[in-house]
């Protein structure tokens, strides 16, 4: 790639739709094996009603003894308070609501649990332009793919390629820090490319 002096509005713009393709692990103390284990979310909620309060919990299995694990999502909340969408939803083990709750790396991790939120990713994008682009991320979930990792795979270079062209100036980072590309890749970030001519 060479680098030229593009104007900023001469780059074509792109989006990359990043989306999971699995929900994060949860590793925790599993009562079936006595030792900590990985779980995974069984895409079901149960819902228990007691004396006119709800309680509502995201199913995950041991991978290995297949031990459950309810993780709260609300908890003694009145039918009434409810949001009648909400409660179909769980109901209806909706696909939506179970994998926001599995997403819900900030709840998870104040249960105490540590979250694999590396989960495998699918990019949907069109053609990748011959002229100089900027790619805006879109993700449907958060996820801890490398920002880095990302953009090498997409342009079908090795990590130590990108490294290259990051330093010429070809492949660059619109963010407050340099330090992004070694982040989980997030929406407010841009990259922009300069393909050679």
């Amino acid at each position: 790639m060479a680098v030229s002096r593009v104007c900023p509005r001469s780059f074509v713009p792109t989006v990359w739709r990043v989306v999971a393709l699995d929900t994060p692990r949860v590793r925790r103390r599993c009562p079936g094996c006595d030792a900590q284990r990985s779980f995974r979310s069984s895409d079901k909620f149960r819902v228990n009603a007691h004396q006119r309060r709800l309680d509502v919990w995201l199913i995950y299995r041991c991978e290995r003894c297949d031990a459950t694990w309810n993780r709260a999502v609300r908890e003694r909340v009145s039918p009434r308070a409810l949001d009648p969408d909400a409660h179909r939803a769980y109901m209806a083990n909706d696909r939506d609501a179970v994998w926001a709750c599995a997403f819900d790396l900030v709840g998870l991790r104040q249960l105490g649990a540590v979250v694999d939120a590396a989960v495998p990713v699918r990019v949907h994008r069109d053609v990748l332009p011959d002229k100089p682009f900027r790619v805006r991320f879109e993700l449907d979930h958060p996820c801890e793919l490398r920002l880095d990792r990302l953009v090498a795979q997409e342009l079908e270079v090795s990590r130590g390629a990108l490294s290259r062209l990051i330093a010429r100036g070809d492949v660059r980072v619109e963010a407050p820090s340099q330090r992004a590309w070694r982040r989980p890749v997030r929406k407010e970030v841009t990259v922009i490319v300069t393909p050679s001519g």
